[in-house]
C-alpha cells in the first residue's frame, strides 16, 4: 500500500514554498531508526481538464519506521506494508525510483515532496507530513 501511495498518488499544497523549511542534515535529524507519524497525505494532478486536489489525514495509529538497512515499515488505515528506500544525499530520499525532498518543518515535524511537471504544465505533486513520535 506504501507503495501505491508513494508512486502512484500525486499531490500538491501550495503553501509549501511558504513554509520557513530547510533542507533536513543527516547527521543532525536522520530519519532512519526514528518512527514517524503520518500526519497527511496531500495529493494534487492537473492537467487541461483540471486540477483535483485530495487530502488524506493520519490517524494516531499510522507510522512510519525507517531502518539502517534501508527498509521503510508502514501502517497505514489499518495496512502494514514494507518498501525499500535510500537517502540521496543529505536532503532526499528515494523509494524505487520515486524520489522525495526532506524538507524540515519544525523540530520533529519534516515534509517528504515530489514534483514532477511536464513541459505542457501538467503536474503531479505528492506532501507527506510526517512527525516524530
Amino acid at each position: 500500500m506504501l507503495k501505491l501511495l508513494l508512486i502512484a498518488a500525486p499531490i500538491l499544497l501550495n503553501y509549501s514554498s511558504n513554509l520557513k523549511s530547510s533542507a533536513i542534515k543527516r547527521k543532525d535529524t536522520p530519519i532512519h531508526n526514528r518512527t514517524w507519524q503520518f500526519k497527511a497525505q496531500y495529493f494534487a494532478s492537473h492537467d487541461r481538464a483540471g486540477t483535483d486536489v485530495d487530502t488524506i489525514r493520519g490517524n494516531g495509529n499510522d507510522y512510519l519506521y525507517f531502518d539502517d538497512n534501508g527498509k521503510a515499515y508502514s501502517h497505514f488505515k489499518g495496512i502494514l506494508d514494507t518498501t525499500e528506500y535510500k537517502l540521496i544525499g543529505k536532503d532526499s530520499i528515494s523509494f524505487g525510483d520515486t524520489p522525495f525532498l526532506i524538507i524540515r518543518r519544525d523540530d520533529d515535524q519534516i515534509e517528504l515532496y515530489q514534483n514532477e511537471e511536464e513541459t505542457n504544465g501538467d503536474y503531479n505533486r505528492v506532501h507527506y507530513i510526517i512527525s516524530e513520535i
